[in-house]
C-alpha cells in the first residue's frame, strides 16, 4: 500500500525531524491514525518529497524523521488557469479541481462586470480560501 502524503511548509535534509500540525496533523493522527514507526511521504509542494518514519503522534500533532528525501522536477510545460470570480462559493471548488488536474499556478478573475468583488478584507480572506483548496 502507498504511504499517505501530506504536506509541510518545508523539509529539513535526511535524518532531519519534520512536524505536521495544524490541519495535516489533526488529519495524520486522528482520521488516519498514523502510529510511531509507520511510513508516511511529505512534500514540500516546491519539488521535495521525502519518506518518513513516524517517531511520535501527540494530539493534532506528528513528528516524523525524514528517511529518504527526493527532489521531483518541475513538468514541462506548465498549465496557468485563469478563473472568473463566481458570486457564490464555487471558486474554491473550481481551484480544488484544477489543483487537482494538475495546475500549476491559478489566476483569479475580476472582470469588469463581475458582480463578485473582492476588496478589502474580502480580499484576504479570498486568497486564505483560495490558497488553502488549492492545498
Amino acid at each position: 500500500m502507498t504511504p499517505p502524503l501530506f504536506r509541510a511548509d518545508a523539509l529539513p535534509e535526511q535524518g532531519g525531524a519534520v512536524v505536521l500540525d495544524g490541519a495535516e496533523g489533526r488529519h495524520a493522527g486522528s482520521a488516519l491514525r498514523v502510529r510511531p514507526g509507520e511510513t508516511i511521504r511529505v512534500g514540500d509542494g516546491r519539488g521535495a518529497v521525502a519518506d518518513c518514519e513516524v517517531t511520535d503522534v501527540a494530539s493534532g500533532r506528528v513528528e516524523a524523521r525524514v528517511v529518504t528525501l527526493d527532489r521531483v522536477p518541475r513538468p514541462a510545460p506548465t498549465v496557468t488557469v485563469v478563473q472568473a470570480l463566481p458570486k457564490s462559493e464555487r471558486s474554491e471548488l473550481a481551484v480544488e479541481l484544477a489543483t487537482e488536474a494538475g495546475a500549476d499556478r491559478i489566476v483569479p478573475w475580476q472582470a469588469a462586470r463581475c458582480v463578485s468583488r473582492w476588496t478589502g478584507p474580502k480580499l484576504e480572506r479570498g486568497r486564505a480560501k483560495w490558497a488553502n483548496a488549492a492545498r
